[in-house]
Parts: C-alpha cells; structure tokens; sequence
C-alpha cells in the first residue's frame, strides 16, 4: 500500500513537471506501461497462490476421504453418499433391502 501511494506520488510529480505535450504524453505512456506491468504480474501471483489453494483442497479431500475408507470405485455412478459402501450381500435381516453392486445404502440400489 505505502509502495502503491510513493509510486503515485512519482508519478504525479513526472507529470507536473512535463513541459511539452510530448513530454506529458511519453511520460502518461511510461505510467500506463508500469501499471500494467504492475497489473499483470499481480494477476500471475493470484493465480499461483490460487492454484497452490486449489491443490491442497484436494490432497486434503482425498486423505480426508480416504481415512474414512471412502472408494468412490465403490459407489455407483453419481453417487454422492458418504455413507461407506458394503459387500453386496444381503442386509440384515428385517431391513427390507438388498444391497446391491456392493453397495450398503439405498441411495445406489439399482443405480
């Protein structure tokens, strides 16, 4: 921020003291150059830092995921439960389901 306002300041100052309508205009030039230089590779840091972001939120949802013992080649096609996936053998008894494609909750059942 302080780097941000000595550079305006400066700025400011080379247009002040600008003589000729060349000097003024060479001089806004050299300004609008700096600034999207300025712009740019503060853009190409967002995107690294949001990159690295994006990154560690998925190694932190597969280790989360995998110490639940959660298999997405488990489930079946857009199967969103987290509820864990069985063997395919029956339900208990009295429960009224199969599992089904070794799945253990009715969400998948005949998926």
């Amino acid at each position: 921020m302080q780097e941000r306002l000595s550079k305006n300041i400066e700025a400011m100052h080379l247009l002040v003291s600008c003589r000729s309508l060349q000097d003024f205009v060479a001089a806004q030039s050299d300004i609008a150059g700096e600034r999207f230089a300025h712009t740019v590779e503060s853009g190409r840091r967002l995107a690294e830092v949001s990159a690295r972001v994006a990154e560690e939120a998925v190694r932190s949802s597969k280790y989360r995921a995998s110490a639940r013992g959660f298999d997405r080649q488990q489930r079946a096609p857009g199967c969103l439960s987290e509820q864990p996936h069985g063997s395919g053998v029956p339900a208990a008894a009295g429960a009224g389901r199969v599992r089904m494609r070794g799945l253990a909750h009715g969400c998948c059942e005949g998926a």
